[in-house]
């Protein structure tokens, strides 16, 4: 196989893995406060990903802070 045949397929499944990570971090997102029956809004124009990294930390406290863990 040509070398640049194999730096394409590479960077071809490069692109792939970051789609399905990207889409696996969206998913876990959503199931975290949806596990909970929680339906959280973003305030004062925070971003989708604030939210979401904010609503990790939460979570996290509060799995150290009670009986959770």
């Amino acid at each position: 196989m040509k070398k640049s045949a194999v730096v394409s397929l590479m960077f071809s499944l490069l692109i792939v893995l970051l789609a399905v990570v990207t889409m696996m971090g969206d998913a876990l997102a959503q199931s975290l406060s949806s596990s909970l029956g929680l339906a959280p809004y973003p305030s004062k124009g925070q971003s989708a990903e604030q939210q979401s990294k904010d609503e990790g930390e939460c979570f996290a406290w509060a799995g150290k802070n009670s009986s959770m863990s």
